[in-house]
């Protein structure tokens, strides 16, 4: 069993976050319980649509070593829980390293829905991924090497460097849609929303000494 958090104190609210780290024949097992409900009442969404969180998950940072990234989802191209029509559900391979879109404004992207196995390859070992829980997929799984805090902060695109020695893996249980129904309300339909509210989940980690299978993108 690992640590236990009871609380994280930010802000204007009090979290509360169990992890337990459990070492195993299969690999590392990462169980966490998140109470979320406190951020319900510092959420501000002006009354127009109800609050919601935009992701609840684990980011790793991970060596640059790692030059391929795998996963069993939907791809080729970005999607999201709200915006995945069009992706087509099968082992798909990429660059963790190499620079995402540049949008006019920094933020997060690159996003793929529904990844039931994601694996990272380096130069000897690759490290494979699960999700643990009620969830067969990880809802949304999305990789950069730009740090997420710098994307956030940044107005402009000369403000932000790819991380020189890693990039960035986020594994998420749930994510916020993106909307866009329209350029002026809020149109992420309340299915794909993230209430504020009590989580469990977790991700399994193992190691193996294999070769990745390279699949054209």
């Amino acid at each position: 069993e690992g640590r236990q958090v009871e609380e994280e104190k930010g802000g204007e609210a009090c979290v509360r976050v169990v992890a337990r780290y459990t070492i195993t024949a299969c690999g590392l097992d990462a169980r966490y319980e998140v109470d979320l409900d406190p951020l319900a009442r510092t959420l501000s969404c002006r009354g127009r649509t109800a609050p919601s969180l935009p992701r609840v998950g684990v980011k790793l940072e991970v060596p640059a070593t790692f030059g391929q990234l795998e996963w069993l989802g939907d791809g080729p191209h970005e999607c999201y829980p709200d915006r995945k029509a069009a992706a087509t559900r099968r082992v798909w391979s990429e660059d963790p390293n190499r620079p995402r879109p540049a949008y006019i404004v920094p933020g997060e992207c690159g996003g793929r829905t529904n990844a039931s196995h994601v694996a990272i390859f380096g130069p000897s070992f690759s490290v494979r991924c699960l999700p643990l829980g009620p969830r067969e997929n990880f809802e949304l799984v999305s990789w950069s090497p730009y740090p997420p805090r710098e994307v956030h902060e940044a107005k402009h695109w000369s403000e932000v460097s790819p991380s020189p020695s890693s990039f960035h893996l986020c594994l998420d249980h749930r994510h916020m849609g993106v909307g866009g129904d329209d350029s002026w309300s809020p149109t992420v339909h309340r299915e794909y929303l993230v209430p504020p509210a009590s989580y469990a989940f977790g991700c399994r980690f193992s190691l193996e000494e294999t070769d990745p299978v390279r699949v054209d993108t």
